[in-house]
């Protein structure tokens, strides 16, 4: 009996015959070897159908997703993290004398000039004519404090600081450092640990340089012409027996239309001080003027003291009264808030001689 088995795959042309025995027939046609071949092809690259060569593939870079961050260059002002100082003092100073703008000078020279400040005044004093002064003074304070350039102290003030809380700024050693060279002063003695300014870090220093940001607030309204304004210990004077007249500020201002200018001694009283204490301060004062002593310009400055509580006034005035007419022409008592408009006011009179020098 003879069988066969026929079987044609889908255009293969394969035909298999199968009979008893140990004899097999394989008949294939011509088209085996091709067709494998393009079957091979389509299981190893689905997306190549056809017989064509498949050309090489290039690597291209993908481009940057709007996620990633473009490369900045080291300190660049648009980094995701900003420049930060070196440690070391005398590199920390250089490396910000390299990178302060006009505004940031003129905030270190403030601080400098009156130890310490809080923001609100730096504000005024120093942001007044933008539209969006608060929140430009807050961007370059905190950039300052990034770079070790000013300190921000943890305690805050208020009172008449219209009422608003405000941390103390005032300098690091570094920027210390670079206005006493500025100035060709000595620097070797300014540690890194230590503030330069620390012992003047207290609510009556904060209350000068309120004294002196009005001074400057009524010469931009034009009524004030200020020269000088010197904190302590600057503004120590001999007093030539040894010791020194130690006024908290010295105030030298314009007469207007004139070549003269009146100065002062500022003593602020914040209340703390009891009444005979006060006396004591006006004698030294009082004494010193007697002995033909004289100030930084060649004559004795009038003195000013300003006062917080309003209800000293009147009791501070009269002991100044007891004192005499030399202590009277001397000595002059107002409140805190009408001090700079008092410095105005003197300023456009001609200055008046002590009773003693009058003809």
């Amino acid at each position: 009996m003879r069988s066969m088995v026929e079987a044609i795959g889908n255009g293969t042309g394969i035909r298999l015959g199968v009979r008893p025995g140990i004899r097999f027939d394989f008949r294939l046609g011509f088209r085996v070897a091709e067709l494998w071949a393009r079957a091979f092809a389509q299981v190893s690259d689905p997306q190549e159908p056809n017989d064509q060569p498949t050309l090489p593939t290039v690597s291209r870079p993908l481009p940057h997703s709007s996620s990633s961050p473009s490369p900045q260059p080291p300190n660049s002002p648009h980094s995701a993290r900003p420049p930060l100082p070196p440690s070391q003092l005398i590199r920390r100073a250089n490396w910000l004398d390299a990178r302060f703008t006009p505004r940031d000078w003129a905030i270190i020279e403030t601080l400098y000039r009156m130890n310490c400040a809080t923001g609100r005044q730096i504000q005024r004093l120093h942001f007044a004519e933008l539209a969006s002064a608060q929140r430009s003074a807050q961007y370059v304070l905190r950039r300052l404090i990034q770079w070790r350039a000013v300190v921000a102290d943890g305690g805050a003030v208020g009172g008449i600081l219209r009422g608003s809380a405000q941390r103390i700024i005032s300098l690091d050693p570094a920027a210390y450092r670079l206005m006493r060279m500025r100035e060709g002063l000595p620097v070797s003695e300014i540690r890194s640990g230590e503030s330069p300014t620390a012992n003047w870090l207290n609510w009556h220093g904060i209350l000068v340089t309120e004294l002196y940001v009005q001074c400057r607030e009524a010469e931009t309204a034009g009524t004030l012409g200020l020269i000088d304004f010197t904190t302590e210990p600057r503004c120590w004077w001999p007093n030539g027996t040894g010791g020194f007249i130690r006024p908290d500020a010295y105030v030298k201002v314009d007469v207007p239309r004139t070549d003269l200018f009146h100065d002062w001694w500022i003593e602020v009283d914040t209340g703390t001080e009891s009444i005979p204490r006060v006396r004591e301060k006006f004698t030294r004062y009082l004494d010193y003027a007697q002995r033909g002593a004289t100030g930084p310009n060649g004559h004795m400055p009038r003195v000013l003291l300003a006062t917080l509580d309003h209800s000293r006034v009147p009791v501070l005035r009269r002991a100044v009264t007891r004192m005499g007419p030399t202590a009277q022409h001397l000595i002059q008592v107002m409140p805190f808030r009408d001090s700079a408009a008092l410095l105005a006011a003197f300023a456009g009179t001609p200055a008046t001689p002590a009773p003693e020098e009058r003809q």
